[in-house]
């Protein structure tokens, strides 16, 4: 697999980030993006997929690295509840869909080996628990639809032009670099900063966490690029080896930086119940486990913790 040619949407983002520097030791990797890099050491293009994409920009990709192996894709509207971005139709329509569709239109003309999706576990809905890839998909969010029509998008044409794509379907990806408002970066801020950590304790009981490290959501790509693909698209949940409550990540977190923080159980009416996802597919065919529990990951996390908060306009 020595001097593949990748090209990598969405390179300046959470998990973007951490996948190019790693990518960019052993390939040559094209970045698309809609803000500069930091670090700019791979080469890419300063492009919005959901504006679309003329022919001046396959020119200039095919100048720059003539036909890629693989495309990435992990450009995408995330909404997060606690700002400005919202679970918005029209945004999530526009940048999943619309920004993906953009995307399948630059593999067209350049002809990849291999198109690589990032989906979501929101995919899912309210499934029986942990969810297989054989589960019928019913999204709740417009988030969740708009990745699950990115999905049938992908797969039309991967049929349509014999070009292998897979559909990677994270559960909640976290790290240093990571949105501050997610439950993961909630928790460890407020440790750091010896604050009470509240916990909800809903109808249902503490709420299930899927959780994995950006380290191994990270080499679930890598083994996607690096597996034998037999049919022509194929999707793979990319989750946690073990489930964990938001009362026993809590306790984690405040075990591993020493914190004073009382842990408060606040009691609540609501039934909550996100997605758990089962992996044995992943494992089995691409040959993907996670590798870090969460003491492990947060050992390696905390000397080089940070979070990104993402402001209203």
């Amino acid at each position: 697999m020595c001097g593949l040619k990748i090209i990598l949407t969405g390179h300046t983002g959470f998990i973007g980030r951490e996948l190019a520097s790693k990518l960019s030791k052993k390939y040559y990797v094209l970045g698309i993006s809609r803000s500069k890099p930091i670090d700019e050491t791979i080469d890419y293009l300063e492009l919005d997929l959901s504006d679309g994409v003329d022919q001046d920009v396959v020119s200039e990709i095919k100048s720059r690295m003539g036909q890629p192996d693989v495309i990435i894709h992990l450009a995408a509207y995330v909404p997060r509840t606690r700002t400005c971005r919202k679970d918005d139709y029209v945004t999530s329509m526009r940048s999943n869909v619309l920004g993906t569709l953009n995307m399948l239109a630059i593999a067209k003309k350049l002809h990849p080996k291999k198109v690589i999706l990032a989906s979501t576990m929101a995919v899912y809905g309210r499934v029986k628990e942990p969810a297989t890839e054989e589960e019928h998909a019913l999204p709740l969010t417009f988030y969740g639809k708009s990745k699950l029509l990115a999905e049938v998008l992908c797969e039309n044409f991967a049929i349509t032009y014999n070009i292998k794509c897979i559909s990677l379907r994270f559960a909640s990806v976290y790290g240093p670099g990571m949105c501050c408002e997610l439950v993961f970066a909630l928790f460890l801020n407020r440790a750091l900063r010896s604050e009470p950590i509240v916990v909800h304790k809903h109808m249902t009981g503490f709420e299930r966490l899927d959780l994995v490290y950006v380290k191994d959501a990270v080499s679930a790509i890598i083994r996607s690029i690096e597996y034998s693909q037999d049919e022509v698209f194929e999707v793979f949940n990319v989750g946690a080896l073990e489930h964990i409550t938001t009362l026993d990540l809590a306790t984690k977190i405040v075990k591993a930086t020493g914190s004073r923080s009382p842990i408060v159980v606040v009691e609540t009416k609501e039934v909550r119940s996100g997605p758990t996802l089962a992996i044995s597919k992943a494992a089995s065919k691409i040959g993907w486990i996670p590798t870090y529990t969460i003491d492990a990951a947060l050992q390696e996390i905390l000397p080089r913790w940070y979070c990104e908060d993402i402001t209203c306009k």
